[in-house]
């Protein structure tokens, strides 16, 4: 069983006791608190049966002659009544309905016989003072024996519950103690035992940890028990074991490592050879470097020339397009003119019709206007002398009517002389709008191509400077790479004398090594 389990047992023990020894002092205390609120109980009713008597002892001695004897006779009658009513419920059924027969009838009639000695001693004194005594052995001694017989009793059951009390204080002590003497006995026999067990295995513990501190790794801690100590020695016996592994890699690491620093020194002997070697070949690079930078700046130059062809060439086709915009701009405006003439010549031809409708109509209007002249003028002569000034009217309506005829006949040829000429004009703008459409197709197809002669020139011109920003860039790093090689060549040199020292330290890492190795092998190991 683990220890954590054992010592949760024994609390768990120990809280049951306490709990038992608790419970056990809760019950005796509520059995006392039950014990001394009767015996309150019963002092509260005694202190009430003792001041009703005391209060009837002291109105039935009081001075008849007495000034306030009314008020002090209501002022005892109040209180003794009062206290009467308080008393009935706590003395029980049988008792209260006695105690409210004998105190209370008796003090009822002492009231009453009281208050009417009180009136009769108005008309007569000397009969009136002989009855208060009457009166009190009648009345008054009854109420004090029955309030004495009361108290009696009151006072011996008093009596036994302050015996019982006491009874029960003596033995609280004995019940609480009791569990707890048991617990602790308990516990005692269970932390002597588990002490011994304890004592036996760190005992064997602390021998085989002097055996692990005098480098015997093959030494282990028992680890069969299944609790924390158990725990600890389990992983005790894992990092003894972690050390021991690690002691045979360090031993094994040791003898490599020696090994290791022999045939580092044969390379460092080697590479201070071929160092020397490349110092000389860093030289060598050195001069092609410096003939490649003046051709790279051959490059540079010639390539700076013809960014500035092609820059020229490149303004030159940007005015050529302004150009070719500019005119494929006004035949685009020449179209939108003479789309515009063309719908007012069309416009003019349905026009020109109106007015030959117009013409023919005024053909017509002439000829009838000719024919009732005619008739006109026949009738004139019909009608003789008097017709002869109507005729005169008909001769120039029909003059009026011919010439009306001649001009409308003018006018129908100007119109289609007029036609004829629209329809011509009509014909040639279709010709020329044709061609203009033309043009401007063959200008957008030209801006196009300059557009894209544009482009090829821009990417020839960033090429060109891309050339020159890289041959720029490829002079620098030339130069950088020949600092370099001198600065390769100053490291190399360092390095074949930080060599020649590490050489040095490899034969004390070699020595170190070999003392790594005697230390380890001081250790006791599993084979």
């Amino acid at each position: 069983m683990r220890i954590s389990r054992q010592l949760f047992l024994l609390a768990l023990l120990n809280g049951l006791a306490l709990s038992l020894a608790i419970v056990l002092c809760s019950l005796r205390l509520s059995d006392l608190r039950e014990g001394f609120l009767a015996v309150k109980h019963d002092q509260t009713i005694l202190y009430q049966l003792t001041e009703i008597k005391a209060t009837a002892l002291e109105q039935s001695r009081a001075d008849f002659l007495s000034a306030d004897i009314e008020q002090q006779l209501a002022r005892s009658d109040k209180l003794i009544l009062a206290r009467l009513a308080a008393l009935r419920p706590a003395l029980g059924r049988e008792d209260g309905a006695r105690a409210e027969r004998e105190i209370g009838g008796n003090w009822r009639e002492y009231r009453k016989n009281y208050a009417s000695a009180l009136k009769i001693f108005v008309t007569a004194p000397n009969d009136a003072m002989s009855i208060p005594d009457r009166i009190f052995d009648l009345y008054v001694k009854p109420l004090s024996r029955e309030i004495d017989r009361l108290v009696a009793a009151r006072q011996g059951e008093s009596g036994r519950r302050q015996a019982q009390i006491q009874r029960q204080l003596d033995n609280i002590l004995w019940v609480v103690l009791s569990p707890l003497l048991a617990a602790g006995g308990v516990v005692l026999v269970f932390q002597q035992q588990f002490g011994q067990r304890l004592r036996k295995r760190l005992k064997i513990y602390h021998q085989r940890a002097l055996g692990l501190a005098e480098g015997d790794l093959t030494q282990r801690l028992p680890d069969e028990a299944r609790d924390e100590i158990g725990d600890l020695a389990r992983a005790t016996n894992l990092a003894v074991a972690s050390l021991e592994s690690m002691l045979h890699d360090v031993s094994r690491s040791a003898g490599r490592t020696t090994a290791l620093a022999e045939e580092i020194s044969q390379d460092a002997r080697e590479i201070t050879t071929h160092v020397g070697k490349q110092t000389g070949e860093i030289h060598e690079i050195g001069g092609a470097l410096v003939e490649m930078t003046g051709a790279i700046e051959s490059i540079a130059d010639a390539a700076a020339e013809a960014a500035i062809h092609v820059s020229r060439a490149k303004e030159q086709a940007g005015m050529a397009m302004v150009t070719g915009e500019n005119a494929s701009s006004r035949l685009a405006s020449l179209q939108q003119v003479m789309a515009a003439a063309e719908a007012r010549l069309r416009q003019l031809q349905s026009a020109l019709g109106q007015i030959g409708s117009v013409s023919g109509l005024i053909k017509d209007v002439a000829s009838q206007t000719n024919l009732l002249a005619l008739n006109a003028a026949i009738e004139a002569a019909r009608a003789g002398e008097h017709g002869r000034g109507f005729a005169v009217v008909a001769d120039e309506v029909r003059s009026l009517s011919e010439h009306t005829a001649a001009s409308t006949g003018k006018i129908d040829q100007l119109l289609r002389d007029i036609a004829e000429s629209c329809h011509a004009v009509q014909e040639a703008m279709r010709a020329a709008a044709q061609g203009s459409e033309q043009s401007h197709g063959e200008g957008r197809e030209m801006l196009v191509r300059l557009a894209a002669i544009e482009v090829a020139v821009t990417e020839v011109s960033h090429m060109l400077d891309g050339v020159a920003v890289a041959s720029e860039e490829h002079s620098r790093e030339t130069a950088a790479v020949r600092e370099h090689l001198v600065s390769v060549g100053e490291i190399a040199n360092r390095s074949a004398a930080r060599i020649g020292a590490s050489e040095q330290r490899i034969a004390a890492l070699s020595n170190d090594a070999r003392l790594l190795r005697d230390a380890a092998g001081r250790f006791r190991l599993t084979t």
